[in-house]
């Protein structure tokens, strides 16, 4: 029997064996399977499939956009996805296209929705750059040269950090420009429709930006040690502070963002879940019910071990509703050890109205190695045979002794690290990163990326499944001043962003097709 003589339903589960690539070819081919091919459906699993491992458009990904997306909405999007995947990792046939950037340095680099680029200077300037890169057609076109949307002029004073939001129509953007008491805040606004830009300054009792949620109202501010909730409307505050204890090793704040009813923050020995108070953020706010978030009182630790981590960054904050007041959160975290390499953690949290305490679940899931010896093997903790992670309860913590190099290290000639990593970025879904790495004795800067769909690479070790990657572009530096400091990436569309020391700004394009 042939197959268009087969049942329609037969026909439909052919198609749903089918990969993407097969499916579109089959499309193509007349047209009763351009009509068969049509079926809503199957396009909805072709994209669920998708989803698993590579970033996706979140308007119509599980458990964020709508139930049923219809067919015009999700066959472009399945048709990016397929055409961008291969080549995100293959080596860029291009060079990158520099912006029209300050000669001015700057605090760093981020982009919003995968398509607003924010690049903040110390002068309190700002650029932002409209990529407009999310159309499926635009892969088979070449990727459009990125326009300034807007840009400020600098303020007279220099700023020391930033952070950047989009809700709706508007941008919202927050310098700090010192770390003391109290800190100066330019709090700023840009409309994507009018290009309206407004800006003011107030003060917070201290630290400087890291996240901001503007459906919320409120700043998140770090300092070394401590932790400040601001709600800019309310003026009402909450101040946290790292545990010290006796002997322990100093621990610093790297990054830290919103996560429902409680703010994530990452030191340079721990991951914290903090709750926050409900008249800093209204109960309803956080997605869980009043009572439970007011028996909210205590925070979690995870401690990471045998590892003192020089910088962090946070990404892949996803988030699943299950019913009222239930909901989990899939974090994925890059972080950087000077001597043994770059680390990524995924972490889950679940809450529940059952229970004030968050389940959290958290295991290396790779490691870029940049020592020239392999780690000694290393016993894990008596408490949890399969994982690099402890759990513990503030109240119960004790603190985490001085590391000392072991005595193999130690009788090895030379226990460093072949080069150094520069800067590292993660996309908002945690399926692709990038860094830039920097070997010593040489002017080689080698751009590197990761992506969740790479096969892991074979590993003796359980405790160190090794990282896989891809050298995609190499960089010259001559220059301290022209040392990619600073990156950030599309994770949808596969643009890489790369920034200097001198305020200089290139885009590294996927290549065409």
């Amino acid at each position: 029997m042939h197959i268009l003589e087969l049942p329609r339903e037969i026909q439909l589960l052919i198609l749903s064996i089918l990969d993407v690539s097969s499916t579109l070819a089959l499309r193509q081919t007349c047209e009763f399977f351009q009509i068969l091919t049509s079926d809503t459906f199957t396009w909805i699993k072709k994209f669920r499939e998708q989803e698993k491992i590579h970033p996706v458009d979140l308007r119509y990904a599980s458990g964020f956009g709508s139930a049923w997306p219809t067919l015009s909405e999700l066959a472009p999007a399945v048709k990016l996805n397929q055409r961008t995947a291969p080549q995100w990792i293959k080596t860029r046939e291009n060079g990158p296209v520099k912006l029209t950037s300050r000669p001015s340095p700057f605090m760093g680099l981020k982009i919003l929705q995968d398509r607003w680029l924010i690049c903040a200077y110390n002068n309190g300037s700002i650029q932002v750059w409209d990529l407009d890169d999310h159309d499926a057609d635009l892969v088979d076109a070449g990727h459009p040269p990125p326009t300034l949307f807007l840009e400020t002029t600098p303020s007279g004073q220099f700023w020391t950090a930033f952070s950047a939001a989009v809700e709706g129509d508007e941008i919202t953007i927050a310098l700090t420009r010192a770390a003391g008491d109290p800190t100066v805040v330019l709090f700023c606004t840009i409309s994507l429709i009018s290009r309206e830009f407004s800006a003011i300054e107030f003060a917070v009792p201290g630290g400087w930006i890291k996240n901001i949620d503007p459906l919320h109202n409120v700043l998140l501010l770090a300092t070394p040690d401590s932790l400040l909730i601001f709600n800019y409307i309310s003026k009402q505050h909450q101040t946290w502070q790292i545990p010290q204890g006796s002997g322990a090793v100093y621990e610093g704040i790297l990054d830290a963002q919103f996560l429902g009813p409680y703010v994530l923050a990452i030191t340079t020995r721990a991951v914290f879940f903090i709750p926050f108070y409900p008249n800093v953020i209204p109960a309803s706010a956080s997605g869980i019910s009043p009572e439970v978030h007011l028996a909210i009182s205590h925070s979690r630790r995870l401690d990471f071990l045998q590892s003192t981590f020089r910088s962090a960054v946070l990404g892949g904050s996803a988030q699943r509703k299950y019913g009222p007041g239930r909901c989990d959160y899939f974090i994925t975290i890059m972080a950087y050890d000077v001597f043994r390499g770059l680390f990524r953690f995924t972490l889950t949290c679940s809450l529940s109205p059952d229970s004030d305490t968050p389940s959290l679940e958290m295991s290396q899931t790779g490691l870029y190695s940049i020592s020239n010896i392999a780690p000694p093997p290393m016993a894990p903790p008596p408490e949890s045979p399969q994982s690099l992670l402890a759990s513990r309860n503030d109240e119960l913590h004790t603190p985490t002794p001085t590391p000392t190099v072991p005595s193999s290290l130690q009788e090895l000639p030379n226990p460093s690290a072949r080069g150094f990593v520069s800067t590292f970025s993660i996309g908002l879904q945690g399926k692709r990163a990038l860094w830039v790495e920097r070997q010593r004795g040489n002017t080689i800067r080698k751009i590197h990326v990761w992506d969740a769909s790479l096969p892991l690479p074979s590993s003796d070790d359980p405790l160190f499944p090794p990282m896989s990657s891809a050298r995609i572009y190499t960089i010259n530096s001559f220059d301290l001043s022209d040392d990619r400091i600073h990156c950030a990436l599309a994770e949808l569309t596969g643009r890489i962003v790369l920034g200097d020391r001198a305020g200089r700004v290139d885009i590294l394009d996927l290549n065409r097709l």
